[in-house]
């Protein structure tokens, strides 16, 4: 499935499940949620490459690979392989516009 498709299933899916799940009459101390969720929408491209690089950077000292280290797995060089590039441009995408 390529990027596009893959964008638009996550950002009219996902917003609509966290609109109702907040929206709902059990869900309490929903207002810091909803901060959360719109968090993304407030920050400049800049800011989520950086957050985004500091997280599924190449390097071995990068969050998501430590994470794959501990766990006993190989690190992944997240920007150039295939099937982990358009994972990438894909959370990268969803994450900015799920909360504007």
């Amino acid at each position: 499935m390529d990027h596009s498709r893959q964008s638009i299933l996550i950002l009219t899916t996902l917003p609509m499940i966290f609109a109702i799940f907040l929206n709902h009459k059990l869900m309490k101390d929903s207002t810091l949620i909803r901060a959360a969720i719109f968090i993304p929408a407030l920050t400049s491209v800049i800011v989520t490459d950086t957050i985004f690089r500091m997280i599924l950077g190449d390097s071995d000292g990068a969050l998501a690979n430590q994470v794959l280290s501990f766990i006993g797995l190989s690190p992944i060089e997240w920007r150039y392989g295939v099937g982990s590039g358009m994972f990438l441009m894909v959370t990268l995408a969803s994450w900015r516009w799920m909360g504007g």
